[in-house]
């Protein structure tokens, strides 16, 4: 795994939500699965947060990663394994597009493809 993506991935794990956004452009969008996209850091921060909300752990556990683009866009598939805030654990499996402003290295667009009902299925 790269540096920077490694480091995405890190700050993520850590759930502390400003830190995470601030690794976006102004103008990034993240979509999780079949879920409307959020546009901006505002947006982002309130998708997100929603998660992180909901966790009181998370850890990445990468397969395969692979870099297009000069390095600025990453194709990532990944186990990530959840804690909810209830003790609850579950691992899901997963694949994301990540591609990165190449001057700044702000993330411009991550789109995640994982099916989230067994998590939210878990809060029950």
């Amino acid at each position: 795994m790269t540096d920077w993506l490694g480091d995405y991935y890190a700050c993520a794990d850590s759930l502390q939500l400003d830190n995470y956004v601030e690794r976006h452009s102004l103008d990034a969008s993240v979509v999780f699965g079949n879920s409307p996209p959020a546009n901006g850091r505002e947006e982002i921060a309130a998708a997100v947060g929603g998660l992180f909300a909901i966790l009181s752990g998370m850890r990445h556990e990468r397969r395969e990663a692979w870099l297009v683009d000069d390095g600025n866009t990453a194709l990532v598939e990944a186990i990530v394994h959840y804690t909810t805030t209830g003790g609850s654990t579950i691992a899901l499996p997963g694949f994301s597009v990540l591609q990165r402003v190449p001057e700044t290295g702000l993330i411009r667009s991550l789109r995640v493809y994982v099916d989230m009902a067994p998590l939210f299925s878990a809060l029950d």
